[in-house]
């Protein structure tokens, strides 16, 4: 019997795409909520020929790439200036991470440089491990929860799935703050309920014959950063969102420091969003709400989204 929480997962970038950075649990070890992987890619070649009866040939395999998704909280180191467990993870997704020593670590997004990162899963006394992984992540902000980073990423399977103890495996002892007390703002103060975030990574497979698995390395092809807020309505005079749609205004997106504790203090921005869609009336226990869907756009490129330790 294989138990679903007697999982351990590692994360280690790369240093050469493709090559294999052997993370260990006890240095690489991520804490991480619904963890989850499978074939993805994958093909079975059909074969077709014309025969003098009906029924269909045995296809063939012809090769696959594997998934793997789970959700990290999202919380300091708890020293200002040193990088986040879920730091390895963020660069992989096509983060550009900034340290300034005994201040401040930011990732923001970027075209080039892109990171590869290898990942070990043990499940239960099986391990498999991915080289050459690129992934993708949305952020979910939700009141009187944790901010959580969800993940999926797509890689190359390394060898067979082999039969393994369980690793001794070291996490972070940081403890997330809860979303209470957050300053939000989108070109003023507003009260929102959730944020939700979709850094919009295409992630690219390349075909490759010459690859054992029929795929080439792996990249990230494009990013459409999109998010959504469900603000408290105000009356036509304070703000008009229908206006504001319309006209396509753009205002900047902070969620203000959120923490108090040097070293596990994040914030969110978003320099230039706009509404992408025409809002839509909702309801919070009685209050009108309008859910807007945000478009964000960068200012000087590579800086429409920002993910900022203190």
């Amino acid at each position: 019997m294989k138990l679903t929480k007697r999982s351990v997962i590692a994360l280690k970038i790369e240093a050469a795409q493709g090559t294999d950075a052997e993370p260990t649990a006890a240095d690489n070890a991520k804490l991480v909520e619904d963890l989850k992987w499978s074939p993805a890619n994958e093909r079975m070649a059909t074969r077709n020929p014309v025969r003098s009866t009906f029924g269909e040939l045995k296809k063939i395999y012809a090769g696959h790439l594997v998934e793997v998704s789970f959700t990290m909280e999202i919380k300091g180191s708890g020293v200002a200036g040193v990088a986040p467990e879920m730091g390895d993870a963020l660069k992989a997704c096509g983060f550009q991470e900034t340290i300034t020593a005994d201040t401040s670590v930011e990732y923001l997004p970027a075209t080039t440089g892109q990171q590869a990162c290898t990942i070990y899963v043990w499940e239960d006394g099986d391990v498999i491990k991915l080289t050459g992984c690129m992934g993708k992540v949305t952020f979910d902000l939700s009141t009187g929860s944790i901010g959580k980073a969800s993940f999926t990423f797509t890689g190359h399977q390394s060898g067979n799935v082999s039969a393994t103890s369980m690793p001794a495996a070291s996490y972070s002892s940081i403890v997330p703050v809860p979303l209470i007390g957050v300053a939000f703002s989108l070109g003023g103060a507003l009260d929102v309920s959730k944020l939700s975030v979709d850094m919009g990574i295409t992630v690219a497979t390349p075909d490759s014959m010459s690859s054992v698995d029929g795929y080439g390395a792996i990249y990230i092809s494009d990013r459409n950063v999109t998010g959504s807020i469900d603000p408290l309505a105000k009356t036509a005079d304070q703000k008009d969102y229908l206006i504001d749609w319309k006209s396509g205004v753009e205002s900047a997106l902070t969620t203000g420091a959120i923490g108090t504790q040097a070293g596990n203090i994040y914030t969110i921005s978003m320099p230039k969003v706009y509404n992408a869609a025409a809002p839509k009336a909702a309801d919070r226990n009685g209050q009108v709400t309008r859910d807007l869907s945000l478009a964000a756009l960068p200012t000087n490129g590579d800086d429409e989204f920002s993910l900022l330790f203190t």
